[in-house]
């Protein structure tokens, strides 16, 4: 995975690389993941769909697990896209 998009903020010499596809990382720590990039509202969101999912893992246990799982692919699958995004609503441009 060496693929990644490197954005630069227009006033400061701060520039991102964010990596192009999967994010483990996302997948494993979810909410842990999206407050240390600076995605609140996303790592909010994150911990309010966790709720009612746990709910689910403790009534039954093998469909909560397989939604759990499912969801976490999605975090993994689009956590870089939403880092980009709030990146550059943030005023970072891509070079």
């Amino acid at each position: 995975m060496s693929d990644r998009i490197y954005l630069q903020h227009p006033t400061d010499d701060d520039s991102v690389a964010i990596p192009v596809g999967f994010s483990w990382m996302a997948f494993l720590f979810g909410p842990v993941w999206a407050f240390s990039r600076g995605l609140h509202l996303i790592g909010g969101a994150m911990i309010i769909v966790a709720i009612p999912v746990t709910i689910l893992s403790a009534a039954l246990p093998p469909l909560g697990f397989l939604i759990g799982i499912v969801i976490a692919a999605l975090y993994g699958a689009k956590a870089n896209e939403w880092h980009k995004l709030v990146l550059l609503r943030a005023g970072y441009w891509a070079l």
